[in-house]
């Protein structure tokens, strides 16, 4: 069903590429959010052990944890209402809809930045020498311990950061 949306927003001979970016944006918000979920539990005490022993800290850890889940959960839901609400509603912003060059080199960039910091969680947690980083999905790593991996992130947002600047400026 969520495909469907491609048919009323990419236009003549842009459907590949608009299915290709609509797909990896639905795709992202997995691992995202795995990856987020590791870096709070990383910080309350909710494991094994805890829940076996039905400690006090454990059972606010796993309230905080339920809290913050339904509170995504729930924020995700209320972006709802700034879909257009029929086709026709589409259309229009199509045809009359305001230009945001600005909004949507953020949109992107904030995109981008959210996949690379995916792709960094998800390689950092396949390796033995990172995947204690809570990052990655561990309780913390060793002192002294390099912090290499956050390049991931960092060098490829900056490149697009430098490549919607070159663009703005080369076309503006």
């Amino acid at each position: 069903v969520g495909t469907y949306v491609i048919v009323e927003l990419a236009e003549e001979g842009n459907e590949g590429a608009m299915y290709g970016l609509l797909t990896t944006i639905t795709n992202i918000p997995g691992p995202f959010g795995s990856m987020i979920t590791n870096v709070i539990d990383a910080n309350l005490v909710v494991d094994s052990d805890s829940i076996q022993a039905d400690t006090h800290e454990a059972r606010n850890g796993v309230m905080y944890s339920y809290i913050i889940a339904y509170c995504f959960t729930l924020t995700g839901c209320l972006s709802v209402i700034l879909l257009p609400p029929r086709k026709a509603a589409v259309a229009e912003l199509k045809q009359h809809g305001g230009k945001y060059p600005r909004l949507a080199a953020f949109i992107f960039f904030v995109f981008f930045v959210i996949l690379f910091t995916s792709l960094t969680g998800t390689f950092a947690s396949m390796f033995d020498s990172t995947n204690c980083f809570a990052l990655a999905g561990g309780s913390g790593c060793p002192p002294g311990t390099s912090q290499l991996y956050l390049l991931g992130i960092f060098i490829p947002s900056a490149l697009v950061l430098i490549a919607g600047m070159f663009i703005k400026y080369k076309y503006s």
